[in-house]
């Protein structure tokens, strides 16, 4: 089981990336492409700000969760800096964790429902008309695969705890 969990975790992670390299490249593209039309050919690229929108949408939000995974993303953990004792130190990135699973699931859950009342009304965007629940999707994804990362953290952060306690209930 475990291996499993190791390879679908390799196979998640080259996906994401896959997704944030070939988004991050198409917003370059799309950029100046729409440039170029317009001021060197005097057209306009129809709706290149929804392409680019939509793009960009996915490369934040996926970008968001590979930060997650690797424990990289902006956090204010002002006790780490100030905590002179270690255990305290480790009791606090555990709480950090937990708080942070729980804000993670939360918006998760609001993003669920969201993307729910897109599909139900059915918006889309002024130029194009393409749905906008397309543009929504790594909202979701994004935070579902937040929330495990957060998870495999937390565990590893009271794992951390416990080895440093001695094994101890804390």
């Amino acid at each position: 089981m475990k291996r499993f969990l190791s390879v679908l975790d390799i196979v998640f992670i080259k996906l994401q990336e896959y997704i944030v390299i070939m988004t991050g490249i198409a917003i370059c593209l799309l950029i100046a492409a729409s440039a170029v039309m317009r001021y060197i050919f005097k057209l306009d690229f129809y709706g290149s700000e929804e392409y680019i929108m939509y793009t960009a949408f996915w490369l934040y939000f996926i970008g968001i969760a590979l930060a997650a995974r690797e424990d990289s993303h902006i956090n204010a953990d002002m006790i780490g800096s100030f905590a002179k004792s270690e255990r305290v130190k480790r009791v606090f990135a555990v709480i950090r964790q937990a708080i942070g699973l729980i804000i993670s699931v939360i918006t998760t859950m609001w993003s669920f429902e969201y993307i729910m009342r897109s599909v139900r009304l059915g918006p889309t965007t002024a130029v194009l008309k393409a749905p906008l629940v397309l543009m929504q999707v790594p909202i979701l994804i994004s935070f579902a695969l937040m929330d495990v990362y957060i998870v495999y953290h937390l565990i590893k952060t009271i794992g951390a705890l416990r080895e440093y306690t001695g094994g101890a209930q804390v």
